[in-house]
């Protein structure tokens, strides 16, 4: 890049020979910044943006590490019961000349089932995963799930206030270092992770290059905009600054995805307890009911 600049030819020319590592956002900032004279202040609003824009991945995936991690363990301690304890409390059992209850002999049926075939489970699953892997890289089937995970509860509002933040914050800075509004929605495309919004803000590309307003382009598409989005746009337009108007939201569904994640946290705390709580109690009936119903024939003799 540094000898093609010194060869005569512009930064953005020189990013845009290698637009794996440069995107279109980049390039369109940088060309803007070098026609209008504003390079740095391109730069710097550039700066700006990604910064916002890590900060928000590290929000989203610091909300998953804690489901994430106690997920795991929940399936460590499953295995562990289901290949080492599990095995001897058979053993027990068998030699036991009482009755075993249906929650134990459910249990000693998993874990048997468990010792024989955990090969063909993890090979099942292994199967499952690159399934789901070449399916979702079938468009039809990957904006179906995308379009799923918006109607999920919580997650797919957590989903939906992401991309608004991407979609306004980025377009308000690309707005804002000089971009037209029609380069600025074709770089703003890729920034949101949904597929849904990268279709419809396609498709409002093409009203907008057609004459119609943004605020008209994506008003067809209330379920993905709030209506609080599509009247911040309106006047915007109206006064002649959607680019501060785009930026104030990008600030305030930030503040939404902060809270949000928080929220996630709170609720999915507890809920994990309740699973662990509710393993722990039946793993523990199953267990002692056996030895307690020995101990009382024992006793009753």
């Amino acid at each position: 890049t540094i000898h093609y600049v010194e060869q005569g030819n512009g930064l953005s020319d020189a990013l845009a020979r290698h637009r794996r590592q440069f995107s279109s956002i980049y390039i369109d900032v940088v060309r803007t910044g070098e026609q209008s004279g504003n390079l740095a202040r391109n730069v710097h609003q550039l700066a700006i943006r990604l910064a916002d824009d890590l900060e928000l991945r590290r929000k989203v995936r610091g909300a998953m590490i804690y489901p994430a991690i106690v997920f795991a363990g929940i399936i460590v301690l499953g295995t562990v019961l289901s290949l080492f304890v599990f095995p001897r409390f058979i053993k027990l059992f068998n030699s036991l000349d009482v009755p075993l209850p249906a929650m134990t002999k459910g249990i000693i049926w998993l874990a048997q089932w468990l010792n024989l075939y955990w090969g063909w489970l993890l090979l099942g699953l292994a199967i499952v995963v690159i399934l789901i892997r070449l399916f979702s890289r079938i468009t039809l089937f990957e904006t179906a799930w995308h379009r799923l995970l918006l109607m999920l509860p919580i997650v797919g509002s957590i989903i939906q206030q992401v991309n608004l933040t991407r979609f306004t914050g980025t377009l308000g800075s690309l707005l804002k270092s000089g971009v037209t509004i029609s380069e600025a929605l074709h770089s703003v495309i890729h920034s949101c992770t949904n597929l849904a919004y990268q279709h419809s803000i396609r498709a409002a590309l093409r009203e907008v290059e057609q004459g119609a307003t943004l605020t008209t382009a994506i008003g067809h598409y209330r379920h993905l905009f709030p209506p609080l989005v599509v009247r911040m746009i309106a006047v915007g337009e109206r006064t002649g600054q959607l680019d501060e108007l785009l930026l104030y939201l990008g600030n305030y569904y930030d503040g939404q995805v902060d809270s949000s994640t928080k929220q996630l946290g709170i609720l999915i705390e507890p809920l994990l307890l309740i699973v662990i709580g509710v393993m722990v109690l039946i793993v523990g009936l199953a267990v002692i009911t056996p030895i307690y119903q020995f101990t009382a024939a024992i006793g009753s003799l």
